[in-house]
């Protein structure tokens, strides 16, 4: 297997001599990758599923009242879907970013329907409307995934020497106020910055004065979701 500089993927696999074509797409641990490593196909595949899987949910809990049991049902079935293994394949772009949200604004909508929103009024921002049932972004969840995954590296709970040397710490000469955490280099193409490491690392640079890491796990998750939240 060969990187190129174009950042694409080429295999040379023989059977008998004989080669095989290479196929453009393949799963690989349930991410679907692609020559480019841009995972639109497999950001296009989740988006699907969820929603055939949210579609399942509005048919069988319509005569549901109470939005928190039909918020369970969504974070229980429809949201690990649109999360599973994101550190990977975590958008940088707004197009995905927000294809990927709109399953959760359908189900918002679906889920605060029995409030009866005055059609001649527009809605409440997306923001205000997900407090109405104290639910975060999918996007700030991905952040803080991100964060909680450097986090776990940094004190010993995920053991990966490979990704560890590839930290380069922040060793500034006088105290700054724009300190980051982890020294990043910038690179001219985009696929480079949008590396899913070096993203979880900018994250991280991102929100880590936010962070104690005395905190348990979960508190600090919750800190990341209710600063991004709010």
């Amino acid at each position: 297997m060969t990187f190129c500089r174009t950042s694409c993927i080429s295999f040379n696999y023989t059977i008998n001599n004989s080669p095989l074509e290479p196929g453009n797409i393949f799963k690989d641990l349930g991410v679907l990758m692609d020559p480019k490593l841009c995972f639109t196909p497999h950001i296009k595949s989740i988006v699907c599923s969820a929603s055939r899987t949210l579609g399942f949910i509005k048919r069988w809990a319509k005569e549901f009242n109470d939005p928190y049991a039909t918020k369970l049902l969504f974070v229980s079935i429809v949201r690990p879907i649109l999360e599973y293994a994101s550190i990977v394949w975590c958008p940088r772009y707004n197009c995905y970013i927000e294809c990927i949200e709109s399953v959760q604004k359908q189900f918002l909508l679906f889920c605060l329907r029995n409030l009866n929103w005055d059609p001649n009024i527009p809605l409440p921002a997306y923001k205000s409307r997900l407090k109405l049932i104290n639910l975060p972004t999918l996007e700030s969840r991905r952040i803080m995934l991100n964060v909680s995954f450097v986090l776990s590296l940094l004190n010993g709970n995920t053991s990966c020497e490979f990704l560890l040397q590839k930290m380069n710490f922040s060793i500034p000469i006088r105290p700054s106020r724009n300190f980051m955490f982890f020294k990043l280099e910038y690179f001219m193409q985009n696929y480079l910055n949008f590396d899913p490491f070096r993203a979880s690392l900018v994250d991280f640079n991102n929100h880590y004065s936010a962070l104690d890491f005395h905190m348990t796990s979960f508190s600090i998750k919750r800190s990341i979701l209710s600063a991004l939240n709010n």
